[in-house]
């Protein structure tokens, strides 16, 4: 990661690794069978660690605060992103490129779209299925929307970017709540 990091997936050869970590190469392969196996436990590390936050914050969703459960969500989420923000830029730049970073960052964002879709409709905050998919992909580029734009110096306030994303999504979740719900 510290490679990454620093300086790229380019730099990461197997034999900068090795280095890095204070073993000869040929002994990097007695601890992966490839570069790109390298890669992928990086990338599960990297997101794996965003992915617990959203997962621990949808599990205490209140629809009494519905408003105060989304924004304590997105905000651990961004603090998880924020955390690393050279890791972040990594992520944000490989999560649709066919390489091994790509398909394992892709693969995470849509297990955290399935997740989020499926906890739509548990909640009762979507109508139907269809209406989860639709918001849950609504959330899903927005968070990455608002983390891109943090990274990026786009957005310089972290808070208002924060509320924001819960005002839209307050609002989105509400409109699609079904009618007695309303």
């Amino acid at each position: 990661m510290d490679i990454l990091r620093r300086e790229g997936v380019d730099a990461a050869t197997t034999g900068r690794i090795a280095r890095e970590a204070g073993i000869k190469q040929s002994s990097f392969y007695g601890h992966f069978a490839d570069r790109d196996e390298c890669l992928r436990e990086v990338a599960q590390m990297i997101g794996g660690y965003v992915m617990h936050n959203g997962r621990k914050h949808r599990g205490l969703m209140d629809l009494g605060d519905l408003r105060g459960s989304i924004r304590r969500g997105v905000a651990a989420v961004v603090a998880a992103f924020m955390s690393e923000p050279a890791l972040t830029a990594l992520f944000l730049r490989h999560r649709t490129d066919n390489t091994p970073l790509g398909e394992c960052f892709e693969s995470m964002v849509e297990t955290s779209r399935r997740e989020l879709s499926r906890d739509l409709l548990a909640f009762g905050v979507a109508s139907s299925e269809q209406d989860a998919r639709v918001y849950a992909e609504l959330l899903t580029a927005g968070m990455l929307g608002i983390v891109s734009g943090l990274v990026h110096g786009r957005i310089d306030d972290r808070d208002a970017a924060i509320d924001g994303l819960t005002n839209v999504t307050y609002a989105a979740l509400r409109a699609a709540q079904p009618t007695k719900g309303k």
